[in-house]
């Protein structure tokens, strides 16, 4: 009789175990990879850590916060093995720049032409080649997008190469403006991510 009720309350504990195992990877099932990545970046609400774009260059930043027309300014952490990062830098080289929003990059970047392709599409460019400062910051895959409002604060994050598709939805408008350049863009490749 004592083996028995030994063996149920073994096999009962056995069980609670097994549940508490399934339920936790039930959670790894409701959130995606792609959402948690988002969640881990910096906190919305939270003042922009300078460490994450440079001491060096914090005047500067401060500068572009004051200077959006828009409200609204953009860091984007790319980096050049990033198939994504090579979607957004490509459509915004072909697009431009969305209209009143300056536009930080945070780069993690060796190859040279990558790096100019930048300089010449974004505001300003905080060379970032072991992606320390990302991965500081809570970073751990690009493209990673933030939108920081005129006094620093973050206001906005994703992740992914469509840039002007969320800055039409962050600043609450209905559409970005199109044109025939937005097709030239595998949709795919924007959305490509690499984990830092």
């Amino acid at each position: 009789m004592v083996l028995n009720e030994v063996a149920q309350w073994t096999a009962l504990i056995f069980l609670g175990v097994v549940a508490l195992g399934l339920t936790r990877q039930l959670g790894q099932f409701l959130i995606s990879r792609r959402e948690e990545l988002e969640l881990d970046g910096p906190d919305i609400g939270s003042k922009l850590s300078p460490l994450l774009v440079g001491d060096e260059s914090i005047q500067s930043i401060e500068a572009l916060y004051s200077s959006s027309a828009r409200g609204l300014t953009l860091v984007c952490v790319l980096n050049d093995r990033c198939l994504g990062c090579a979607g957004l830098l490509e459509d915004l080289l072909r697009r431009g720049r969305p209209e009143g929003v300056p536009i930080i990059a945070l780069l993690s970047a060796h190859d040279a032409e990558f790096v100019a392709q930048a300089e010449a599409a974004f505001s300003l460019v905080v060379i970032d080649p072991a992606s320390e400062r990302a991965k500081a910051a809570g970073i751990n895959a690009t493209p990673f997008l933030l939108g920081v409002d005129q006094s620093g604060h973050i206001k906005h994050r994703a992740i992914g190469g469509a840039m002007h598709s969320m800055v039409a939805e962050w600043l609450g408008e209905s559409s970005p403006p199109t044109n025939r350049a937005d097709s030239a863009v595998d949709p795919k490749r924007k959305e490509e991510v690499v984990y830092l």
